[in-house]
């Protein structure tokens, strides 16, 4: 171009024309830059530049969005996949279902919204000329720009919305299937299902309503903006741009309206009173408020379309300074007046009624309302009569903590490194026709272990599959060497109890993803001649991955190509994946809330891990709520997965509760069908001998309990008897103590049973006031009882201080720990409180605690245990066996007349090691060996005995006689 040629789209003598040939010329603008809003300067763009960097960013952005698109749609054929191998396709199908209307719903709505506002806006700034000078082809570039961002925009936020009511799909899912509780809530009479399943739903729909309106607001002023910056003009907010937000805040405040009736239900979860809910000032003043401000807000709305016509802005602003004003002054302050000057003075008798209806919710909210209560008459000492009533719960007392108990697994049976027992379970069995309370646990795979340059692909997901076996140990007995004595170990497994499918592919510690049948075999276990025995899957777990489009789908879910690319895998191969217990549960029933302890059953020679559910919701009115926030909970749900196919089955062991109705309404293929009358005997009945009340739902009611269990308003508001959770030594650490199962006979009852009890004692006392039993056997399960003492029994805490302070067991103390030695350390395990009834003796039952001492080398991570604390009312010994205690017990308890009883042998012999295996062998010892320790003890015994009498003599020596100054 020369200078002063015409430039095509440019006027004459306009300010681009100059600035184009006083740039030829070399020359700037007069020696300045082009007036603002000139098409020129150094920010000049032609059109074309405009549209190229406008499709690079559409397509960047299409880019970016088929990702998004297409990873989604991998996961949902996965998931699709997943869901259709283990039965559940029907389950999975409501769940994306009613997502997917929910998010068309939200998104279509909110669009239409946003639309219907765009037309308007549109209306409103249409017409008029440009003001900007540039080229006409850049000004058409400029508006069709304008035009596609609006588009843009418009269809994020309808995303966003789309997906905001998507999230609650299972709000949704309760309100279409919502059942009657049968129980009303004592202030406004509605049946609980409307808190439960109503209210949520109204509560979401106004909020969305409200975030949409302000959504669309600031939009709208965005769009005004944009459309002024586009016509080159200055922003002004005109008439007509008023009137469209007056209309829209009178929405708002029609929503907020909305907002504050709903809020009169709220008091019933209010936790500002003397108890959680619905207080005297809540009900005769806060809940008027609601009800005067929600007036007054639709009065505001009024107020806003009246602006319109007459008043204007200032008509608006009163509008809602009106609102504001009522919020504060009826919504705050007259509440706060009521409570000071009506409430404070005569609380308790103002609060009497709604203190009562939080007692009454609160217990029929975590199932406390059917609590047995009865007296335990007690008596302090330990006699032999007590002895032979109870032998089978003697034998059956716990000693092995899980921790210690744990590491003395990985030590004896671990066998190989990639092998690892996680976590023990508590359970009984019925062992050659005794019924014994027994500790047991999986040896799952733990390929983290494996070196570092066997972590390859091959091994961690080809090979090393599963993990293989269980080891079971009695509660009570150990070796002399203080490990287990088990009843079942090693491999393949051999013991009392017959598995003969061993294999865990699915457990606590399987995380990642597994490839079967592949043209690798699968190592199985460890031989006896060292070499690996290997195997194929015969199972039906896991989804099939032989096809090109599934493997390239689990590629791309995994991120990992070797799913791809391998030539190991098969038309057979199967894919094994969320094999973690609760991850698996949880995925297939996400509205379940789930125990944290799945525990492992031998049943039907095989292995089944049985995953307690939980129905929970946090809308039952006057409830106190938990710390995690539900204030109603029911384990009506039993899991069961089998450990080698990892087939879910969910049992409804509680077909009562309105929740896990609600659930069976909205998923009738996912449970089983209820049995009637007995719901257990739907279960399989090799597992039904094998239910436990779970510890996190009686930790919960026990939780409740401390205040609960007093009914009178008056004594409840008072506190006058407040429990608490007594507290014992753990690993030399104060703790409290937490829920524990024993085998014993409940008074009352003829024959001993599987029990979960938790011992209280008063609010700051170490005394024990009560304790609380559930029961776990068929058909008794689930049976709360609570025994209360009349007299000053002994605490958990108390125990352990006798414990510390007894010079004698101080004594020994120091010979096994000398204090000054780092090299021996003694553990103290858990403290058990274990009830001994007594159906004859008129005097009353008494308590046995039982404490076990770990001693263990500082150089060894695993503690032996060694001996037991053994204590009654009135008396504490220290013993090499539990045994021992309790004849030296029973002995002190009837004056030292030597009395000896003689247990039955609760010890099976220790299996011995298979040949070949890394197991360490604890069989009993030779003759000679065991001549020599005897020997070694009667020295120590000695020693002992010798160093009683000198610090005796020393004591003597250093008493002050008579008449001498000390």
């Amino acid at each position: 171009m020369r200078e002063g040629e015409k430039v095509p789209g440019c006027k004459p003598k306009s300010g681009c024309v100059r600035y184009l040939n006083n740039k030829m010329a070399g020359s700037t603008f007069n020696g300045e830059r082009p007036p603002p809003g000139q098409f020129g300067g150094d920010l000049m763009m032609r059109a074309p530049d405009l549209r190229r960097w406008a499709v690079g960013g559409g397509a960047i952005v299409a880019l970016i969005a088929l990702f998004i698109l297409l990873t989604q749609a991998i996961g949902v054929y996965t998931d699709w996949l997943w869901f259709g191998s283990l039965g559940f396709r029907s389950v999975f199908a409501t769940m994306l279902g009613t997502k997917i209307w929910l998010f068309f719903a939200g998104a279509l709505v909110f669009a239409a919204l946003l639309l219907v506002n765009l037309y308007f806006a549109h209306r409103f700034t249409r017409g008029g000329t440009s003001n900007l000078q540039v080229p006409e082809e850049l000004l058409s570039t400029i508006r069709w720009g304008s035009v596609a961002v609006v588009a843009l925009v418009a269809l994020i936020m309808s995303i966003v919305f789309g997906v905001v009511a998507m999230d609650r799909w299972e709000t949704f899912l309760i309100f279409m299937n919502k059942v009657s509780f049968g129980v009303a809530d004592a202030h406004y009479g509605k049946d609980i299902s409307f808190y439960v399943a109503v209210l949520p739903v109204l509560h979401f729909i106004q909020g969305w309503l409200m975030g949409a309106i302000i959504a669309i607001a600031v939009a709208m002023g965005a769009y005004y903006f944009l459309r002024a910056m586009v016509q080159g003009n200055r922003f002004d907010l005109t008439e007509r741009m008023r009137g469209h937000f007056a209309v829209l805040a009178a929405l708002l405040m029609v929503s907020i309206a909305a907002a504050h009736h709903l809020d009169t239900y709220e008091p019933l979860f209010s936790g500002g009173g003397a108890a959680f809910g619905a207080s005297y000032t809540d009900v005769n003043a806060r809940i008027l408020a609601l009800h005067i401000i929600t007036g007054v807000a639709l009065l505001s709305a009024v107020g806003f379309v009246v602006s319109l016509f007459y008043g204007g802005l200032r008509f608006m602003v009163a509008s809602f300074g009106l609102w504001v004003l009522f919020a504060i002054v009826v919504g705050a302050v007259i509440p706060l007046l009521v409570q000071r000057f009506s409430v404070d003075p005569d609380e308790f008798n103002k609060e009497k009624p709604y203190i009562q209806r939080n007692l009454d919710a609160t217990r029929a909210a975590y199932g406390l309302e059917d609590v047995r209560v009865q007296d335990f008459p007690y008596r302090p000492t330990l006699t032999a009569a007590d002895v032979a009533e109870n032998r089978q719960t003697i034998n059956n007392v716990r000693l092995w903590d899980p921790v210690p108990l744990t590491a003395n697994y990985n030590r004896v049976q671990f066998f190989e490194l990639y092998y690892k027992f996680v976590q023990m379970d508590v359970d009984r069995y019925d062992i050659d026709g005794e019924y014994r309370q027994v500790m047991l646990s999986g040896r799952e795979l733990s390929p983290e272990d494996l070196p570092v340059e066997a972590q390859r692909w091959v091994n961690r997901k080809l090979q090393y599959t599963h993990g293989y076996g269980v080891a079971m140990s009695p509660v009570t007995s150990y070796t002399r060497e203080g490990t287990p004595e088990f009843l079942l170990r090693d491999i393949p497994p051999t013991g009392s109890v017959k598995l003969t499918k061993p294999e865990i592919y699915y457990g606590e510690n399987a995380t990642d993803f597994v490839i079967v049948n592949s043209n690798t075999e699968e190592f199985h276990f460890p031989g006896p001649d060292g070499e690996p025995v290997r195997t194929n899957y015969q199972g039906t777990g896991g989804v099939e991955v032989g096809s090109f489009i599934r493997q390239l789908s689990y590629a791309w879910q995994f991120k990992d190509v070797n799913v791809l690319i391998s030539n190991q895998l098969r038309d057979d191969s199967r894919i094994m994946y969320r094999r973690n217990i609760p991850e698996r549960v949880a995925q297939v029933a996400p509205f379940l809330k789930l125990d944290s302890d799945p525990y492992l059953v031998i049943a039907d020679e095989r292995l089944w891990w049985v995953q307690d559910a939980y129905t929970t919701t946090d809308r039952y009115p006057y409830s106190l709520p938990t710390d995690e926030g539900f204030n109603y909970i029911r384990n009506s749900v039993k899991v069961v997965v089998d450990a080698a196919n990892g087939d879910l089955r969910f049992f409804v062991v509680d077909p009562t509760d309105p929740v896990v109705q609600i659930y069976m309404q909205a998923f009738p293929d996912l449970f089983e069908p209820v049995a009637e009358p007995d719901p257990f005997m739907a279960l399989p009945e090799g597992l039904r001998s094998h239910v436990r009340y779970p510890i996190d739902l009686f930790a919960i009611q026990a939780e409740r309990y401390l205040q609960y269990h007093m009914e009178d308003p008056q004594v409840f508001y008072q506190k006058e008897d407040q429990w608490a959770f007594g507290n014992e030594l753990f690993f030399d650490e104060p703790q409290e103590v937490k829920p524990y199962y024993v085998i014993m006979r409940l008074p009352g009852e003829e024959k001993e049973e599987f029990v979960l009890i938790m011992p209280f004692t008063p609010f700051e006392k170490k005394t024990m006031v009560a304790w609380m039993a559930a029961r776990n056997d068929v058909p008794n399960y689930g049976g709360l009882q609570t025994f209360t003492f009349a007299g000053n029994v002994s605490g958990p805490e108390l125990v352990e201080a006798r414990i510390t302070n007894d010079d004698d067991i101080r004594s020994r103390l120091t010979l096994l720990c000398p204090p000054e030695s780092s090299s021996i350390i003694c553990i103290r395990g858990n403290l058990l409180v274990v009830p001994l009834t007594s159906q004859a003796d008129e005097e009353g039952s008494t308590v046995l605690y039982v404490e076990p001492l770990f001693i263990r080398p500082a150089t060894e991570d695993f503690p032996p245990l060694k001996q037991v604390f053994v204590a009654d009312g009135t008396s504490v010994v220290m013993a090499d066996t539990l045994q021992q205690g309790i004849n030296e017990l029973v002995s002190l308890g009837e004056g030292g007349a030597g009395v000896e009883l003689t247990l039955p042998d609760a010890s099976p012999v220790a299996t011995p090691a298979q040949p070949g295996t890394s197991a360490v062998d604890f069989g009993e010892l030779t003759p000679e060996t065991q001549k020599r320790l005897d020997a070694l003890l009667d020295d120590i015994r000695t020693l002992r005995e010798s160093l009683g009498e000198l610090e005796r003599e020393i004591e003597e020596v250093a008493a002050p006689t008579e008449g001498s100054t000390p």
